[in-house]
């Protein structure tokens, strides 16, 4: 696992050149920083990953931002109490996480990126594709949503079975199984969150 990394820092990425990146799309385009994004189920090592990379980046006197889903101080708490109701129909759940992905993007990985930090995103624009997709939003809307996020200059998709992600959830909730939604209750109408989530 530390080859690997010791492989990313010495790719192209990360070549110290003094070209910017550049990335499709209004944001980012021209940003001397570098993004990095980490997708995969819950529980398949994403964090982990991401925890290796950034100290092992921040060794080397590389600044380093972390960002994550769900997360913006605007409006994180409302999806938790939406999600904890039960309130959330596939169009209003793509809503309130596109608007907090464009909170994150205007005040944590835009500023960021101009200041030549490399941002590490503990899930991106892929997630609410994935996530959207599965209940039946319409994709033009989803990619709408997200038109304005950067490019990444380096995506990884980290993979685990999913009695392997499920048992990983299980244990970090304190034995409890995921949550209605991550558990895709709302989509399959089971019962059983852990049936739900295979």
């Amino acid at each position: 696992m530390e080859s690997s990394l010791n492989f990313w820092h010495d790719s192209l990425i990360l070549d110290g050149s003094p070209n910017p990146a550049t990335r499709e799309g209004t944001f980012g385009k021209n940003a001397p920083g570098r993004l990095i994004v980490f997708e995969g189920l819950d529980g398949a090592g994403k964090t982990t990953q991401i925890e290796l990379l950034a100290r092992d980046l921040r060794k080397k006197a590389f600044p380093v931002v972390i960002t994550t889903w769900n997360s913006s101080r605007l409006i994180s708490k409302a999806i938790k109490r939406a999600k904890k109701a039960k309130l959330l129909t596939p169009y209003l759940y793509s809503t309130l996480h596109a608007a907090d992905f464009m909170y994150r993007l205007e005040n944590i990985i835009m500023p960021a990126l101009q200041e030549g930090a490399i941002v590490i995103a503990d899930r991106y624009a892929y997630t609410a594709l994935a996530r959207d997709l599965s209940r039946n939003v319409d994709r033009r809307w989803v990619e709408s949503l997200y038109a304005l996020a950067p490019t990444p200059d380096l995506a990884f998709y980290c993979t685990a079975s999913v009695e392997e992600t499920l048992g990983r959830i299980v244990d970090r909730n304190g034995g409890n199984p995921p949550g209605y939604y991550e558990s895709g209750m709302d989509v399959i109408r089971q019962e059983n969150a852990r049936h739900s989530f295979r």
